[in-house]
C-alpha cells in the first residue's frame, strides 16, 4: 500500500508542473495576441485588426456606446482609420486567468488611446477570449474611461 501510495504522489507531483505550464503558455499566446492586435492598431491595419475578434465579437466602448456584431465594429474599426490618421490605442494586460473547464480565458488590464491632436482617454477593460480552431480570440470586451487628457475633452 505505502508504495502505491508513494507512486500516486510522484505522479501527481510529476504532472503538476505539466499542467501549470500548458496554462503559461495560454496566456502567453493571449498576451501575443494582444500585443500583435496593439501593433495592427498602431499600424492602422483594419483587418489584420479585426482577425483577432471571434465570429460573435462584441464590444462596449469607454463611452458606454456599445457595438453588438463583428460586421458592425469592422465597419466602424475601418471609417476610424480612414477619419483619424492619428488614431492609437493601447491594451496593456495586468492579468489573465483560465477557465479549467472550457476554452475561454478572462483579461483585465488598462488602456490607453486616442486621436493624440485631440485628447488622450485612459481606463480600465476586461476581455473574454475563446479558442476556437486552436487560436485564441476576443469574444468581448469592455471598456471604462476614467480620465482624459486634452482639447476634446
Amino acid at each position: 500500500m505505502g508504495s502505491i501510495r508513494f507512486l500516486l504522489i510522484t505522479l501527481c507531483v510529476t504532472l503538476a508542473p505539466l499542467h501549470a505550464s500548458e496554462k503559461v503558455s495560454e496566456q502567453q499566446a493571449i498576451e501575443m495576441q494582444r500585443q500583435a492586435s496593439n501593433a495592427a492598431i498602431a499600424a492602422q491595419d483594419a483587418d489584420k485588426f479585426i482577425s483577432f475578434f471571434d465570429i460573435d465579437y462584441i464590444i462596449t466602448y469607454g463611452s458606454g456606446a456599445k457595438t453588438l456584431s463583428l460586421d458592425a465594429e469592422a465597419k466602424s474599426v475601418k471609417k476610424m482609420f480612414e477619419d483619424h490618421s492619428d488614431v492609437n490605442y493601447v491594451r496593456s494586460p495586468t492579468d489573465i486567468h483560465l477557465s479549467n473547464t472550457l476554452p475561454i480565458a478572462m483579461e483585465n488590464g488598462t488602456w490607453i488611446g486616442g486621436q493624440t491632436h485631440e485628447a488622450t482617454y485612459r481606463g480600465r477593460y476586461s476581455a473574454a477570449w475563446r479558442k476556437t480552431d486552436g487560436i485564441w480570440k476576443i469574444h468581448s470586451e469592455l471598456f471604462v474611461t476614467l480620465e482624459c487628457e486634452g482639447k476634446g475633452c
